[in-house]
């Protein structure tokens, strides 16, 4: 999914992600609530390098961004780059002695 993204809507994207997870690590986490300002963060930064996006990007994924198709997109790609970012804490975290 993400590799038909232009290369600066994936930074955004991942930088949306990395928004997220930091928002899922405060104490009493609201994943709708984290997940919208996500969402807001990355829109925002797309319309704000639209003229990059415009030279990298194909046609049909201009056309899904302006009809407003990409949000669905975008929670899906947050949320598996999120599951990976929780995977990867595991995998770093150090072992616990008994």
């Amino acid at each position: 999914m993400m590799t038909r993204w232009p290369p600066t809507a994936r930074d955004i994207l991942v930088d949306a992600a990395r928004f997220y997870h930091r928002e899922m690590t405060d104490q009493w986490p609201v994943p709708e609530v984290a997940m919208e300002r996500a969402i807001e963060y990355a829109e925002r930064e797309l319309y704000s390098h639209s003229n990059i996006l415009y030279a990298e990007a194909g046609s049909r994924w201009i056309n899904r961004w302006e009809s407003g198709q990409l949000e669905a997109e975008m929670k899906r790609a947050i949320g598996k780059m999120y599951q990976r970012m929780r995977l990867a804490e595991k995998v770093i975290a150090p072992k616990r002695r008994r």
